[in-house]
């Protein structure tokens, strides 16, 4: 690993995909170089949709509640 990322966010999914894509696309590291952690700070949306959502679009991002 090369660097990590950590990333704070409360009820912002489609800020964090937008910024995740942002990551992949510019920069000059391989995709497994690259350590990306997302920090859910209590978000109120409905059940575990940022989780859901990640493991979906974005399976090699940690996600910690």
């Amino acid at each position: 690993m090369k660097i990590s990322i950590i990333i704070v966010t409360y009820n912002s999914i489609d800020l964090i995909d937008d910024c995740l894509n942002s990551i992949y696309t510019y920069n000059d590291l391989e995709r497994n170089e690259i350590e990306i952690i997302i920090v859910d700070n209590s978000s109120t949306q409905v059940g575990n949709e940022l989780k859901d959502f990640l493991i979906n679009h974005h399976p090699d991002v940690l996600f910690i509640k």
